[in-house]
């Protein structure tokens, strides 16, 4: 194996532009030789959003391997690391993407043992994709208030959860009664690549996969969403408001996450981000203000004083019958006492109800010096005279 420095690469690299570029036939196949290309970068535009740039290829030959770098230094980096270690540090086949930061300068790296032609494809102005992205996820956490306390979007999360968190329950157990030899050797000897290599085939036959076992497969989708129903069935939507907060932060985080990934301008996105916070906090802030000051009272009409006053009675009357019920309590009963506390009879008897309104009404019929006290006096002598006779019928 060779190893490679930078300076190697100085005199033999191409820029890459929408115009193809072809190699030639590089000979034996155990001899590796690395094409060198570097791209320019466009300047940072608002109208640059949604903008891709992918390289393209044209060869029949699917192993080939792809390097990025921001200098031929970088790449040479990547390229040794594949074979350090017995592969230890080799990359993730699936991470070395054919696509290209639109604004930075980028060395790439290519390996490839057939003739191929490479050019640049621009996705027009604007990744349909990634707009779409990007406005879905605004929606998304401008929604997020109200879809966390909506039962179908519980639902269909809930299932959605169950059927992902379904595979990884089934990689679990296979990871777990898998011999230890069949999951270490190719860890060891081919790579973090290679270990990956059966979740690649997987998902690069995907297709025929479904097709050729699609009974099964459906039984699959169909057993995992009926249990996962029954699970979101059996507990309910939540109805706390911490559960419905930490749902919401939830939702607002990953629309936050994909709105960053969806554009090509990440800097923009994160001024924005921080001024949306900034605002965020200051209207958090007015309203915990505007929530502590003292508020205005309220006075209550005279039916609500009415109706708040025979209310206010009545749970002073049985509290007053639950505290001379208790133990601690020495007093000497008379009948009318002891009927009260047990709840018999009233604290006011109807004679003494009639001489009140006797009283208040009588009070009208006076001024301050046509004998007014006189009148009074009477009156509470003659209530005097009958609650005595009461009590004296009562201890008979």
């Amino acid at each position: 194996m060779l190893v490679y420095q930078a300076k190697d690469c100085l005199n033999c690299v191409l820029e890459l532009s929408s115009v193809p570029v072809k190699v030639s036939y590089k000979g034996s196949m155990w001899t590796q030789h690395l094409d060198f290309y570097y791209f320019k970068g466009y300047q940072r535009r608002p109208s640059s959003l949604f903008l891709d740039v992918h390289l393209q290829f044209n060869l029949t030959d699917r192993d080939v391997k792809i390097y990025q770098g921001s200098n031929c230094s970088a790449v040479w980096e990547q390229y040794n690391n594949d074979y350090r270690l017995f592969g230890l540090l080799r990359q993730f086949s699936l991470l070395r993407s054919k696509q290209l930061n639109p604004f930075d300068c980028t060395v790439v790296g290519i390996i490839a043992n057939e003739p191929y032609t490479v050019r640049l494809r621009i996705w027009g102005k604007v990744n349909y994709l990634r707009a779409g992205f990007f406005i879905g996820a605004i929606i998304l956490y401008l929604l997020s208030y109200s879809l966390v306390r909506n039962a179908l979007f519980f639902y269909s999360s809930g299932c959605a959860l169950g059927l992902i968190s379904s595979l990884l329950i089934v990689g679990f157990v296979v990871y777990r009664f898998a011999p230890k030899w069949i999951i270490g050797f190719p860890l060891l000897f081919g790579g973090w690549s290679v270990s990956f290599y059966g979740i690649y085939l997987l998902w690069r036959n995907f297709t025929n996969i479904v097709l050729r076992y699609q009974k099964f497969v459906a039984a699959y989708f169909a057993t995992v969403l009926i249990v996962s129903f029954a699970i979101c069935y059996r507990y309910g939507p939540p109805t706390d408001i911490r559960s419905h907060n930490l749902a919401q932060w939830a939702l607002q985080l990953i629309a936050l996450i994909i709105i960053y990934f969806s554009c090509q301008v990440e800097w923009k996105i994160l001024i924005l981000n921080n001024l949306r916070f900034r605002k965020l906090a200051e209207i958090y802030f007015l309203k915990s203000l505007l929530r502590n000051l003292p508020r205005t009272r309220r006075l209550l009409t005279l039916g609500e004083y009415e109706r708040q006053g025979i209310e206010e009675t009545r749970k002073a009357m049985e509290q007053l019958r639950s505290y001379c019920r208790s133990p601690q309590v020495h007093i000497g009963y008379n009948f009318r006492f002891a009927s009260f506390v047990e709840g018999d009879c009233d604290h006011i008897e109807e004679e003494e109800i009639r001489l009140h309104e006797a009283e208040s009404s009588g009070y009208s019929q006076y001024s301050d010096d046509s004998g007014e006290d006189e009148h009074l006096r009477n009156i509470r002598n003659s209530r005097r005279n009958v609650a005595d006779l009461n009590n004296t019928r009562y201890v008979s």
